[in-house]
């Protein structure tokens, strides 16, 4: 028997393209699980994307140095995640690296070596120390202007598990699934982004 032919959705968000493979035997319901999933895909980039001046993080960043911020509750528990990380990793997992990656011109991908002056000037405004997250009223504050947050890189993690419920790279993994997606009667997707994949139910033949 030959295997139906997948459905195939795309979407660029989070500086990144991210493509949906889906396999099963009705394509409208393949579709239309696509689209909810590109959806969601576009939810999150609205609320985590740098490159987005209308985005949730963007008016973090513009404000949180001189004032709290209230913070979307999901987002905010993002946020301590990421606290947690970097304690884990002993600052390694840093998502205040942005005046880093600005000073040597990562953002934009224009490339730039800095001064030591640029140097000193970013890592005075870099590190997890800088961020205050009050729980009881869900805001954030920076104890400087300057700090700057990317969630670029748990935000892409983020998509891969809200979309495909689970992520492995380069293989199929089928960890914290989304009860939602069963309503398609889905037998196979995948879903790649940002160099990973992601998948769930059987490799199709």
């Amino acid at each position: 028997m030959i295997p139906a032919t997948p459905v195939t959705l795309s979407v660029h968000a989070m500086a990144t393209r991210f493509e949906l493979v889906l396999h099963g035997d009705d394509p409208t319901r393949l579709r239309a699980a696509g689209e909810e999933a590109l959806a969601e895909i576009e939810h999150i980039e609205s609320q985590l994307s740098l490159y987005r001046t209308d985005s949730e993080l963007s008016w973090i960043n513009a404000h949180a140095g001189r004032e709290r911020v209230p913070v979307e509750p999901r987002l905010f528990r993002l946020l301590q995640l990421c606290t947690r990380l970097s304690d884990l990793t002993d600052g390694a997992f840093d998502v205040t690296v942005t005046p880093l990656t600005r000073c040597w011109g990562f953002v934009g991908g224009t490339g730039h070596i800095p001064t030591p002056a640029e140097l000193d000037a970013a890592r005075a405004v870099t590190g997890m120390h800088h961020v205050e997250l009050d729980e009881d009223g869900s805001t954030v504050r920076f104890d400087r202007e300057g700090v700057e947050l990317d969630l670029g890189a748990i935000g892409w993690e983020r998509i891969r598990n809200r979309t495909c419920g689970g992520y492995a790279k380069g293989t199929w993994h089928c960890e914290r699934t989304d009860p939602r997606r069963d309503e398609y009667n889905l037998r196979h997707r995948r879903d790649a982004g940002s160099g990973g994949m992601a998948g769930r139910g059987p490799r199709p033949c």
